[in-house]
């Protein structure tokens, strides 16, 4: 790589960034932040920036968890969706309600029972009423789940640090601190609120 950075589209990132060399995806020169064009230059396609801005995210969330997908069931026989249950249920030692599991996932109540299901079948979780509330069961990590967790998410690392070291740390930063305010900024949706 001859140190510059090909990023899809336009992006906008806080002030005092240096980040000459950066170009589009199709080679031209990226014009960040620019106060003299008009911000319906910064549209390609009559989309709006926010709105290409979230197909960028998409594109490149589509291609590392294809990547990672693929890699993971060839490499340890379990896919991402069971990957993230293990990570989940890696964090605390005594276990979750599958409530609080679907939650963490932002999934439904549906999607974690059949991933439940299918990890105790495979012996990387087990799965037991609550002691304190019969509606509810509890699932926690296997000794085995545990060592299959922490032998996918060491590759599961490698695999991101390979892909996206073309990038700098800095870059990645910056990069970290936009998403989180994104994240911050996004209305967070209410159960019965329209989305």
């Amino acid at each position: 790589m001859n140190g510059s950075c090909v990023l899809p589209g336009p992006i906008a990132l806080p002030a005092g960034n240096d980040l000459a060399g950066v170009a589009t995806a199709d080679g031209e020169p990226m014009v960040l932040n620019d106060p003299t064009q008009p911000a319906a230059a910064a549209t390609a396609g009559g989309r709006n920036i926010e709105t290409q801005a979230w197909l960028t995210v998409l594109d490149i969330h589509g291609e590392l968890f294809s990547r990672l997908n693929r890699t993971l069931m060839r490499e340890f026989s379990i896919t991402l969706a069971k990957f993230d249950v293990l990570a989940q249920l890696y964090r605390p030692p005594g276990g979750m309600t599958q409530g609080m599991l679907s939650r963490q996932l932002k999934v439904t109540g549906g999607n974690v029972t059949g991933l439940t299901r299918r990890l105790v079948a495979d012996g990387l979780i087990d799965r037991k009423m609550s002691a304190t509330d019969r509606r509810a069961f509890i699932v926690r990590l296997t000794p085995a789940g545990s060592s299959l967790y922490l032998a996918a998410r060491a590759r599961h690392d490698e695999l991101l640090q390979s892909w996206l070291e073309p990038v700098s740390a800095s870059e990645l930063d910056n990069l970290k601190a936009i998403l989180n305010r994104l994240s911050r900024t996004v209305p967070r949706s209410r159960q019965g609120e329209p989305s």
